[in-house]
């Protein structure tokens, strides 16, 4: 970020945070890193509770743009690769495993990461079709999933994602995603006004604005959303918080 405003400005989609311990690590942890997954209702489907992950992740502003589908419209005009695949359908039972369908011109740019996890991945027509065994879930991990929460279908259905697992098969629920999210806007409008003001302004190097501008969109209106459904489907499945 030293140097010339524009080239700074250039290159935030590399500009990087690493976890610690402190509020982040304790938020993770008192919501259990937990996702609430909408499949076909407005209500809660399914719920899952990811590892927490250990301190010391770095993740970069192009890392987290590139796994929330809510910025598909502006970051997709200046990034080549999104990490996150539509799910129009998924499915699981103890018996029978895991399966999922997602949107195979998307989903083809990560697959091998959870071919590697140990899914296995068969084509049905523009489609793909994501399965494995209850024991290759647990050994190698749900997947991670996010939703689309500012274009809901029949505007109220949050739109499911399949998303690509960070560094070293790290996964953070959505509500984690958005605070990361949230407190690198904050740090960038803080400690770097020059590049704000810039930005804002539309001066050269400014491409990202229009996502970061999303981005803030993300942040005000679906975390309180994410929270208030974590915590009352919690309370009814009587796993309070």
């Amino acid at each position: 970020m030293s140097g010339e405003t524009a080239a700074g400005l250039r290159s935030l989609p590399d500009l990087r945070v690493r976890t610690c311990a402190g509020l982040f690590s304790d938020f993770a942890k008192h919501t259990d890193n937990r996702v609430a997954i909408h499949i076909n209702s407005s209500g809660v489907d399914w719920r899952l509770n990811y590892d927490v992950p250990d301190v010391g992740l770095e993740v970069s502003v192009s890392d987290l743009f590139s796994r929330l589908p809510d910025l598909r419209q502006d970051y997709s005009d200046i990034a080549n690769t999104l990490r996150y695949s539509h799910v129009s359908a998924l499915t699981y039972t103890n018996d029978a495993g895991f399966s999922m369908t997602v949107l195979a011109e998307t989903f083809s740019s990560f697959q091998s990461v959870y071919e590697a996890l140990g899914y296995n991945v068969r084509r049905k027509d523009k489609s793909l079709v994501v399965e494995c065994s209850t024991e290759t879930l647990d050994k190698g991990g749900p997947p991670l999933f996010v939703h689309g929460y500012l274009h809901k279908r029949f505007g109220a259905i949050p739109q499911l994602f399949v998303v690509e697992p960070f560094a070293e098969r790290t996964r953070y629920s959505q509500l984690c995603i958005t605070y990361v999210v949230s407190f690198l806007l904050g740090m960038l409008a803080r400690y770097y006004p020059t590049h704000w003001i810039a930005l804002v302004q539309g001066h050269r190097g400014d491409r990202l604005w229009p996502t970061i501008s999303q981005a803030q969109r993300v942040v005000e209106e679906s975390f309180p959303e994410l929270v208030a459904e974590m915590v009352k489907d919690a309370t009814a499945t009587g796993h309070p918080l």
